[in-house]
């Protein structure tokens, strides 16, 4: 909700998701705005995509990972070790790569999102 009083995110998402995708793939933070934005694209008699909300890390008290609850950032030096503990975070198969290049390559036809951890099993903590 805008300052003005305008429900603005929903709408501009809802517009967004509609414009020929058909997959959203987006954190579990996100799943009480998608009623309201699969609303507004039925409402508009648009096409909604098939969505997939995931779990965010989290750290001991429930807080999503973020620079507000002063979270450690991530080291991008090793992208490939960054990549494979994502991947491991979001309950896939290992993928065995030497390059960041090799790993999106097996990756991308690894992804299942079945084996993904349901939200409230999800936690982390960052040393």
């Amino acid at each position: 909700l805008r300052r003005d009083g305008l429900f603005a995110y929903a709408l501009c998402c809802a517009i967004d998701d509609a414009d020929q995708v058909t997959h959203v793939v987006r954190g579990a933070d996100l799943l009480a705005t998608t009623g309201a934005q699969l609303q507004v694209i039925h409402s508009l008699g648009l096409n909604a995509p098939n969505y997939a909300h995931i779990p965010v890390a989290s750290n001991v008290q429930g807080q999503k990972l973020s620079k507000q609850t002063m979270a450690q950032a991530i080291q991008t030096m090793n992208a490939l070790d960054t990549l494979k503990a994502a991947w491991h975070f979001l309950g896939q198969s290992d993928v065995q790569a030497n390059t960041v290049k090799d790993f999106w390559d097996s990756a991308i036809s690894l992804w299942n999102l079945a084996r993904v951890p349901k939200c409230s099993q999800v936690q982390t903590e960052i040393n």
